[in-house]
């Protein structure tokens, strides 16, 4: 009998994740599908127990509000998923053991290697202090990365952050920022007005990059922001995309490639830079 894969998560309204792995699965001719299956509950690792074994999956990619929930369900693929404390990709073998990656870090790593951005011995500032942020955290702790600022409501949720990664600092207002050179927001905001802070880009160094995390919409107002100043930038789906093929690399040893059919299919025409 086929196996599925699913995201998991709630909602699931906006997510193209089904959307890109069946083109997958066609693509490269393999017998299954991908469903999204939202999981409400009080309980989320028995509900995810049932949903595992009434739908035959055979893997999933988590979403919001799961990322940190399953941290101690499942076995972790590499030492440093302790730290980043957050998974969102999910294998299950061949004996029903589920093992546990995040591809967040692995995507925004490939993200910055494309854009051919060297962050070593430079600064950041991170909006948001959830799991995406962590993962990303992880990423630039491992590229070298000289500082690292948060910004973010819950100041709770910084200082236990900065439990895990004491190399994190809380962004205050004298932060100059032109010794910023990676400004990301790491939250769903999708509206500056909304951000814990105000950025002043006529600030920010032309050498600088914006990173949005964000994928819908597309051109996000951070991203409108990076394109009016001419700064260099990075889209959310591309984060998107990115962490999709490690995802499907994880369950088939296959690398899938980013096509102009597939973006066309989810109505993004170009990936700037565009990935092929």
């Amino acid at each position: 009998m086929n196996k599925n894969f699913a995201i998991i998560g709630y909602p699931l309204d906006y997510t193209l994740s089904p959307l890109i792995h069946n083109y997958w699965f066609e693509l490269y001719n393999l017998p299954y599908n991908y469903l999204k299956l939202p999981l409400i509950s009080n309980q989320p690792i028995a509900e995810l127990k049932r949903t595992i074994n009434s739908h035959l999956l055979g893997g999933f990619n988590i979403t919001v509000p799961f990322k940190q929930s399953f941290i101690n369900d499942v076995q972790l693929a590499t030492s440093s998923l302790n730290k980043i404390g957050a998974i969102n990709t999910v294998k299950i073998n061949q004996y029903s053991n589920l093992l546990g990656y995040n591809t967040d870090y692995l995507g925004f790593m490939q993200n910055l290697k494309l854009k051919k951005f060297n962050v070593k011995g430079k600064a950041a500032l991170i909006i948001g202090a959830g799991g995406v942020a962590r993962a990303i955290i992880q990423a630039l702790l491992d590229l070298e990365i000289s500082e690292i600022y948060i910004a973010n409501r819950s100041l709770t949720r910084v200082s236990e952050l900065q439990q895990t990664f004491p190399q994190v600092n809380l962004y205050h207002q004298g932060l100059n920022l032109e010794q910023i050179a990676l400004v990301i927001n790491a939250t769903s905001l999708v509206t500056l007005a909304d951000y814990p802070i105000h950025i002043n880009f006529s600030e920010l160094s032309k050498d600088s990059l914006i990173y949005d995390v964000v994928y819908k919409p597309y051109t996000t107002e951070l991203i409108q922001k990076a394109q009016e100043y001419s700064l260099n930038y990075i889209e959310g789906i591309e984060l998107l995309l990115a962490q999709a093929q490690h995802s499907f690399e994880i369950w088939f040893d296959i690398f899938p490639t980013i096509t102009n059919e597939l973006l066309s299919k989810i109505g993004k025409f170009s990936v700037h830079p565009k990935s092929q």
